[in-house]
C-alpha cells in the first residue's frame, strides 16, 4: 500500500511547495529579496525572504509584504506568495520542535550562507493536522522555509519554536502498539525490507527532558515482510536505531463481518422526472462490526465514515459508501481500515409518482427562493449600482421560467 514513509512525506511536501509556486503571477516587484533554495525535496525553488527573524517561542509570520491586501487579490496572484523563508539564530545545536496554529509546512535548509540555501534537514512529524515537526538544527544562522496553507486565504500563522535537547539519550515505543499492529493499516512495508510503523513514542533528551510524540510514524527495517504473529524490526529515530519486537495481525483475521441498518436505502440510484440521479448516503445509520472472537462494535456513520475499536483495542476507520468500478458501475462497500468486508450491488430505479411530486415541489421551491433572493439584492443595489440591479431582476425571470420548465418536464415524463 505504501512505499516508504520518508518518500511519501518528501513527495507530499514537494507537491505542496509546487502548488504554492505554480504561478508566475507574483504580486511582488523585482526589489523584493528572494533566496534560491536548491535540492529541496529534489528540486530547486525560489523563496521570498521574510523581513523578520524567527526566535525561540511564539512568532507571528506572514507573507513577505504585509502591506499587500490579500483579500483583494484574485486567486492566481495569491499563488506563490504563500512560500516565504526566515532566518533563525539557533543558540545551540540540537532538536527543535516547530509547530503552528494552521497547516503550515516547514522545511529547514541543510546549509545556508546568507544568500543561498541547499538541501533539507530530516524531520519527524507527528500528531494530526496541524502537525508537530521536530528538526535537528545546528548552532548559528539557519534558514526555515514556510509554506502557508493556501486554502485558508490567510497566509499568516503563529509559529512556535521550542528547544527540546542537544541529543537523544533514549526512546521507547508504546507497548500497546507493539502488541497490536495491523498489517497494511499501521505497519507497512514496500517489499525491500524497509517498514514504517505508527506508534506513540517517548523520547528522553539530553539534558533530561522526557517528551512524548503521539501518532508518529517511524521508519525501520525488517528481515522479512511483517507476518501475522511475532516480528522483529529495527526502527530509526534521527539515526538512532533500536531493536523492537511487535505482534501483527491481518485485518481479515480480526473482522468477521459488518452490516449497517437500512442497507436497502443505500444500494439504489433513483432517477427523477428530469432524468437526474439521486442517492442517499449512509449518514446516520448504525454500523455494526463483528469480530472473529465473538465480540462486536457499533458506531454511527457520519459522511460515510465511522471509528471502530477493533477487538485488540486498535482504533480503525470504517467506510460505508459507494465505490466506482472500472466499468463505470458502482458497488456499496463496507471496509474497515483498507479491508473490504462487505460488498453490495447498486441498482438504478425510476422514482415513484409521489417521489417525483416531492422532487418537483423541491425544485420549484428552490427556484422561488432564488427569485426572492435576487429581488432583494436587486432592490438593495438599485440606488448604488443600477446595472447590477437590472442583472438581478433579469435573473428573476430566469427563475420563474425554470418553474414553468419543471412543470412541462413533469407532464412530458408521464404523458409523453
Amino acid at each position: 500500500m505504501k512505499k516508504t514513509m520518508r518518500t511519501i512525506i518528501a513527495l507530499f511536501l514537494a507537491a505542496v511547495m509546487t502548488f504554492g509556486m505554480s504561478s508566475a503571477a507574483f504580486a511582488a516587484d523585482d526589489s523584493v529579496k528572494k533566496i534560491e533554495w536548491t535540492n529541496l525535496f529534489g528540486d530547486d525553488y525560489s523563496f521570498y525572504f521574510g523581513n523578520t527573524e524567527l526566535i525561540e517561542g511564539e512568532n507571528a509570520v506572514t507573507i513577505y509584504d504585509s502591506n499587500v491586501d490579500i483579500l483583494s487579490l484574485p486567486e492566481d496572484e495569491l499563488r506563490g506568495m504563500n512560500v516565504v523563508c526566515y532566518e533563525f539564530e539557533a543558540e545551540q545545536t540540537g532538536y527543535y520542535l516547530l509547530s503552528s496554529d494552521y497547516d503550515t509546512v516547514f522545511s529547514v535548509a541543510e546549509s545556508y550562507n546568507g544568500t543561498k540555501a541547499d538541501g533539507c534537514r530530516d524531520c519527524v512529524k507527528y500528531g494530526e493536522e496541524p502537525y508537530y515537526n521536530i528538526f535537528h538544527i545546528k548552532k548559528g544562522t539557519n534558514l526555515i522555509g514556510i509554506t502557508f496553507a493556501f486554502e485558508s486565504y490567510i497566509l499568516m500563522d503563529s509559529v512556535n519554536i521550542e528547544f527540546l535537547g542537544s541529543d537523544i539519550k533514549d526512546y521507547s515505543l508504546s507497548e500497546e502498539s507493539l502488541d497490536d499492529y495491523i498489517i497494511g493499516y499501521n505497519v507497512w512495508d514496500d517489499g525491500s525490507g524497509e517498514i514504517a510503523m505508527a506508534t506513540d513514542c517517548e523520547v528522553t533528551f539530553v539534558p533530561e527532558n522526557k517528551f512524548v510524540m503521539n501518532g508518529v510514524v517511524l521508519m525501520g527495517t525488517c528481515s522479512a515482510s511483517p507476518k501475522e504473529g511475532k516480528n522483529k524490526a529495527k526502527v530509526d529515530l534521527f539515526g538512532k536505531k533500536k531493536d523492537v519486537e511487535f505482534t501483527a495481525y491481518y485485518m481479515d483475521s480480526l473482522v468477521k463481518s459488518a452490516e449497517i441498518t437500512n442497507i436497502d436505502r443505500h444500494t439504489v440510484f433513483s432517477y427523477d422526472y428530469k432524468g437526474e440521479q439521486h442517492y442517499n448516503d449512509a449518514s446516520g445509520e448504525k454500523l455494526t462490526v463483528k469480530f472473529s472472537d465473538g465480540t462486536e462494535y457499533s458506531a454511527v456513520i457520519n459522511d460515510s465514515m465511522a471509528e471502530v475499536v477493533l477487538s485488540n483495542g486498535v482504533v480503525a476507520y470504517a467506510y460505508a459508501g459507494l465505490t466506482l468500478n472500472n466499468d463505470g458501475t458502482y458497488d456499496f462497500i463496507i471496509s474497515v481500515g483498507d479491508e473490504v468486508v462487505e460488498k453490495y450491488d447498486v441498482v438504478g430505479k425510476e422514482n415513484s409518482f409521489f417521489d417525483n411530486i416531492s422532487t418537483l415541489s423541491n425544485d420549484n421551491f428552490e427556484a422561488l427562493a432564488s427569485s426572492a433572493d435576487n429581488f432583494i439584492v436587486g432592490i438593495q443595489h438599485l440606488g448604488s449600482d443600477r446595472d447590477f440591479s437590472m442583472q438581478c431582476f433579469g435573473l428573476i425571470s430566469d427563475d420563474l421560467a425554470q418553474i414553468f420548465a419543471n412543470f412541462i418536464a413533469f407532464v412530458q415524463y408521464y404523458i409523453g
